[in-house]
């Protein structure tokens, strides 16, 4: 009898200090039906900008300006944990999914389209995703994406109404297009990526001075400059290599238009610092960008 309350006792002491990551782990759900989920989000009482934070793991994403409230759309899925909460506490409105570690054959795909009633600070914290982004139109008065592994496009084919303060994208090993960024209207912008494909685009309508630094780690870098554009391209530390077409003038380690030497018009100040990328710089027509 003592000898098996003995045992007893030893068992409930071994499950007691069993660590942490012994612990058996909880098995993600499994599909099932797949649901439409509507979105409509009206905008907030008052006049004052808005702060929206969407929050996604792996997904296919598409976004525009279509919009009449604040955020609409549709979200589909077919596990039960994707499906979106919406949280508004005074001018903050939150769209998140909580679910993070989801099977095989999931569904998560979203379309939504912004409102472009008044000033809206973007934040966005993505998994793995397919996106595209077209953010053309609308107010942004700041943008802010972190996202993991994913093939993206951020198009501003419209011009900002309002300038945007900061523009950050954070992103892993990833293949990714900004494109139209001078229609962003950013005063600055930080870009820091891994090992992956990039593409910057800086053509569009440009009408305030802006900086932009880039930190990128192995990674190929395609920059593109309107050629009337007073641009200058800093490369502080690259152990790869560094591609400028004709119509660049070299002074050491910056690379700047012929606009940039008449101190005329809106001008851009680009600095990169990389690991070993492959840099590539390309001036577009004037007449509009090459993407």
């Amino acid at each position: 009898m003592k000898k098996a309350v003995c045992l007893q006792v030893l068992c409930l002491l071994s499950i007691a200090i069993l660590p942490a990551g012994c612990l058996p782990l909880t098995t993600p759900a499994q599909p099932g039906e797949t649901i439409t989920m509507p979105l409509n989000v009206p905008y907030p009482e008052g006049t004052e900008p808005v702060t929206l934070t969407l929050d996604f793991g792996a997904a296919e994403f598409y976004a525009d300006a279509e919009g009449r409230t604040l955020l609409e759309g549709t979200v589909t899925y077919n596990v039960p944990a994707l499906r979106p909460e919406v949280r508004v506490r005074a001018s903050s409105v939150e769209v998140r999914q909580e679910a993070r570690q989801v099977p095989l054959h999931t569904v998560n795909k979203w379309q939504v389209h912004f409102g472009t009633a008044r000033p809206l600070v973007l934040k966005v914290n993505a998994g793995a995703y397919d996106g595209y982004w077209e953010l053309g139109g609308i107010p942004i008065r700041e943008l802010e994406i972190n996202q993991g592994a994913s093939r993206s496009t951020l198009n501003f084919t419209l011009p900002n109404p309002i300038v945007m303060e900061r523009l950050v994208l954070r992103t892993g090993a990833a293949d990714l297009e900004m494109a139209h960024l001078g229609n962003a209207r950013f005063r600055h912008l930080t870009f820091q990526g891994g090992a992956s494909s990039y593409t910057l685009d800086f053509t569009g309508q440009w009408t305030e001075d802006a900086t932009a630094e880039i930190i990128v780690g192995v990674a190929s870098l395609r920059l593109i400059v309107p050629a009337d554009l007073a641009a200058q391209v800093d490369v502080q530390k690259t152990l790869g290599t560094v591609q400028a077409e004709q119509g660049f003038i070299r002074d050491g380690r910056r690379y700047h238009t012929p606009a940039w030497e008449t101190r005329a018009g809106p001008r851009l100040e680009i600095v990169i610092t990389s690991g070993l990328a492959d840099i590539q710089l390309e001036m577009a027509p004037t007449e509009g960008p090459v993407i």
